[in-house]
């Protein structure tokens, strides 16, 4: 696992400023949204914008990009804050997987009413991406156009409804591959989080900012060097510990933990090698 870093187009700084906050006041909330403006932007820029002409009436430049992040991931929290870790008691950002109940419709049959995109809501992740898209990020689109940039555009416009299924599946697979270790306990302190970025933040001379070291990497390479299985396994564990007791599939983890421990007889993560993964899917796996 060795430190990786990717652009910023936020840097910890400019967020600390605009939330207006000390740092030590900072919590795993607001870093998840920190973290979530900088990766919609680099997924704007890179994987949507970078196939749109620089004369499309939808085309953004870069800064642009990071404002369009900045007021989309500053929506999602406040209904975060609102709803879901708020007058809600459905939980849907840490328990995606779970099954929608009738008890569970109930409590949201009032939004589904109004909403202008409905998607059947089977399972609590389905909900959630309802309701982020018809309250959240299709309104902060369309502001930002019709208001930032003078463009006049509403929900029917098939550019529109394209871009903001980019952005939906962006915002839902960060939530799910990265965000649950902040949203479990969101209202933690992330002082410690926000120092370590600002340590690492590069300004270079034209004002601009340098790269930003990935959320998931913790102290020296030293120390990332010496984890065994048995740490990373529990670390994953509980980054997922509201799912982990619920979702068969995690089984496969577990089994794998076995893998590496009894069979392997593995002292540190980084002797794992992509011929242990395929003796364990292809062999061990299909066997039990």
């Amino acid at each position: 696992m060795a430190e990786q870093s990717k652009k910023s187009y936020l840097s910890a700084r400019e967020f600390i400023d605009s939330w207006e906050k000390e740092i030590y006041e900072l919590t795993y909330l607001d870093f998840f949204t920190f973290l979530l403006i900088n990766e919609l932007a680099s997924e704007l820029e890179k994987k949507y914008f970078s196939g749109v002409r620089q004369d499309d009436f939808l085309f953004l430049n870069n800064d642009e990009i990071g404002l369009l992040a900045f007021n989309i991931g500053d929506s999602i929290q406040l209904f975060f804050e609102k709803n879901c870790f708020g007058s809600c008691q459905l939980n849907c950002p840490i328990q995606l997987n779970k099954t929608i109940s009738s008890h569970d419709l109930l409590q949201r049959e009032g939004l589904i009413l109004s909403e202008k995109f409905h998607h059947s809501c089977q399972r609590k992740e389905d909900c959630l991406y309802t309701e982020l898209l018809n309250y959240v990020v299709l309104d902060s689109l369309l502001d930002f156009y019709n208001y930032e940039l003078g463009v006049v555009m509403d929900e029917k416009d098939h550019d529109i409804i394209v871009l903001v299924e980019f952005i939906m599946k962006v915002i839902m697979n960060f939530i799910r591959t990265r965000g649950q270790k902040w949203l479990a306990t969101p209202d933690e302190t992330a002082g410690e989080q926000f120092d370590r970025y600002l340590q690492n933040e590069e300004y270079s001379w034209d004002g601009g900012f340098g790269d930003l070291p990935e959320d998931d990497v913790e102290g020296d390479e030293w120390k990332v060097n010496q984890l065994g299985p048995a740490e990373v396994m529990e670390d994953f564990r509980q980054a997922y510990a509201h799912d982990y007791r619920n979702v068969p599939e995690f089984r496969v983890v577990e089994k794998f933990s076995d893998f590496m421990k009894n069979y392997l007889e593995l002292e540190n993560i980084r002797e794992l090698n992509s011929e242990d993964i395929q003796e364990f899917f292809l062999v061990v796996l299909v066997n039990e």
